[in-house]
């Protein structure tokens, strides 16, 4: 039976959304061991803060430190319904210049749609900038503005009719969660177990 303590960072939404699910079932299975779950949604380096695993959806390197892909993040941008109908139409990504812009704080001020021809780049001054995506898209349906949010976050919000698909033929670049495991923690069984069942989940 293995036992011990992990130190484990997760970003705040898909922690409480997802992750909660694999430490609580990780704790019962294995009643010797203890956890310690941080929640920040900015980028650390876990050999700096002591952390056993770190999952993350900023695209950082870290020396002495894998990365282990998990999942794409899936974005694109929203507004409220009573927003868009109060606005100037989308119909191109240079029309936001136009519009309030809501910013999630880690991924900075820019968006960043995939043409044919490269990357196209809006850059923006948000009107505000969060950085809990929950906490956002609420600001979206207050009508504050439009918003990049991350598919698993809207999906709830549009199926309800309260947030619509801004430019929904052009999403945002994909960015991936990973996972940041210091290489002479990889071969520890209780941190190679938990990062197995956070892969698979």
């Amino acid at each position: 039976e293995i036992e011990g303590h992990i130190k484990v960072l997760g970003p705040t939404t898909l922690t409480t959304q997802h992750l909660n699910h694999v430490f609580n079932g990780f704790l019962s299975a294995h009643p010797t061991i203890s956890l310690d779950v941080a929640l920040v949604d900015i980028t650390i380096n876990p050999m700096d803060e002591g952390f056993d695993i770190a999952v993350s959806g900023r695209s950082a390197t870290y020396e002495g430190v894998s990365e282990l892909p998990l999942t794409p993040i899936r974005s694109r941008l929203y507004a409220s319904p009573a927003y868009l109908a109060q606005h100037p139409a989308i119909k191109l990504p240079s029309d936001l210049h136009h519009h309030a812009c809501l910013a999630f704080k880690p991924n900075g001020n820019t968006w960043n749609f995939p043409t044919s021809k490269g990357l196209s780049l809006v850059n923006f001054k948000p009107r505000l900038s969060l950085d809990d995506n929950v906490s956002l898209a609420q600001a979206v349906m207050s009508d504050l503005g439009i918003a990049a949010l991350p598919h698993y976050i809207a999906k709830q919000f549009v199926d309800s009719g309260s947030l619509v698909a801004v430019l929904p033929e052009s999403p945002l670049q994909a960015t991936w969660f990973k996972m940041f495991i210091p290489k002479h923690k990889l071969k520890i069984e209780r941190i190679e177990r938990l990062a197995a069942n956070i892969t698979e989940y």
